[in-house]
């Protein structure tokens, strides 16, 4: 299995990077949407993977800083971005609640901007803006940029061949509302259509799609603990017999890296991703999977610093 953490972690700046746009400019709408679970409420109703990062979290706790020397920070278009906006996501990003579809990406967004400095951005760029709504071109013709202000601190904006796309996050969802938000700063929602479908999925997220076909949804979760990581996964199923099938997947599946390392006589490194699967511990609670594993920080920046 091959995972790299980084083109997840940083999928929202690379889109936007690459469109041209990470926010627009426009007037105060309103302030509903200023929690996570409020962020994600917004979100289409629709199944699609739900990707969440708590930036203000990840900053606190150190983590962020070892994305300083990752490859899209390098990226001559990102410094572009950054001189004429003011605007570095490691200072004034706090919170990004993620719904991507087939076609089109949403996005929420709150932190901190210079709404003078990306309005002339979006008009240096060619962009128009009527009222408090802006779109302009992406980076090819199905990447329309659309967004608006959801509140003065949050924004909606949506990248897809619709350049109006951005007014599907007006509105609260109630199948989004009445959903649990996981309180790590880290989570992917990947619902059950996708992991029988996992095509679109990057590389190292669809193998491990694959071990969770049966599931009618997986959430994965990163959050701090002491001085390392957890990994955990909640898989929702249908049947317990699904849920057993799938948990005897999973130790299977740790107990053979486990094997192969042996037989190889060799230990895993702390900065490997089999010392990362090997570890993992399951159980089963009804028509639930529960997993976790311990993640060293040096793992982690090991593959956000990887280019």
């Amino acid at each position: 299995m091959s995972f790299r953490l980084h083109p997840i972690l940083l999928v929202l700046l690379v889109v936007a990077v690459c469109g041209g746009l990470i926010l627009g400019v426009g007037v105060l709408r309103n302030r509903r949407a200023a929690t996570p679970q409020a962020l994600v409420a917004h979100l289409p109703a629709q199944d699609g993977v739900i990707l969440a990062i708590n930036f203000a979290a990840l900053r606190a706790a150190g983590i962020l800083s070892a994305l300083s020397g990752s490859q899209l920070t390098q990226e001559p278009e990102y410094k572009a971005f950054m001189v004429d906006t003011a605007f570095d996501y490691e200072q004034d990003l706090d919170y990004a609640a993620v719904w991507f579809g087939k076609d089109t990406t949403y996005m929420l967004l709150r932190g901190r901007f210079d709404w003078k400095r990306l309005s002339a951005y979006v008009l240096s760029e060619n962009g128009e803006c009527r009222n408090s709504f802006c779109r302009m071109s992406g980076s090819t013709p199905r990447r329309r940029i659309s967004f608006f202000p959801l509140a003065r601190d949050v924004m909606a904006l949506a990248v897809g061949p619709d350049s109006w796309a951005a007014t599907n996050l007006n509105k609260v969802k109630p199948e989004r509302q009445a959903m649990a938000v996981p309180n790590q700063p880290f989570w992917l929602l990947i619902p059950a259509s996708v992991l029988n479908s996992p095509g679109n999925l990057p590389a190292g997220v669809r193998d491990a799609a694959m071990f969770m076909q049966g599931a009618d949804s997986v959430v994965l979760s990163l959050g701090v603990a002491g001085s390392g990581l957890d990994l955990s996964l909640e898989a929702a199923c249908r049947t317990p017999e699904n849920a057993s099938a799938l948990a005897a997947r999973l130790e299977a599946a740790s107990s053979l890296v486990k094997a192969l390392s042996a037989r190889e006589k060799k230990t895993p490194e702390p900065r490997s991703l089999n010392e990362v699967f090997s570890s993992g511990v399951f159980r089963r609670e009804q028509l639930r999977v529960i997993g976790h594993w311990p993640v060293e920080r040096a793992f982690l920046e090991s593959i956000l610093r990887s280019p």
